[in-house]
C-alpha cells in the first residue's frame, strides 16, 4: 500500500471520529455506518473515494 493511501485513510479515520461515526463497515460499494445521523454529504463523498481502495 502506498504511503499516500495510508495517510488518506488515517485522515479519514480522524474526520469520521470527530463527526461521531462509531462504526464503519465497507463491503465493496456498500458503506454501513453508525450512527447514521453523523453522516453528512461531504463525509459520504469521502467514504466513496477511500472505500474503493483495496488494502
Amino acid at each position: 500500500m502506498q504511503e499516500s493511501m495510508i495517510n488518506g485513510l488515517a485522515d479519514l479515520a480522524v474526520v469520521l471520529d470527530h463527526a461521531g461515526v462509531k462504526e464503519l463497515v465497507v463491503d465493496g460499494d456498500t458503506h454501513r455506518y453508525r450512527p447514521q445521523s453523523a453522516m453528512t454529504p461531504d463525509l459520504a463523498a469521502l467514504l466513496k473515494k477511500y472505500g474503493s481502495w483495496t488494502i
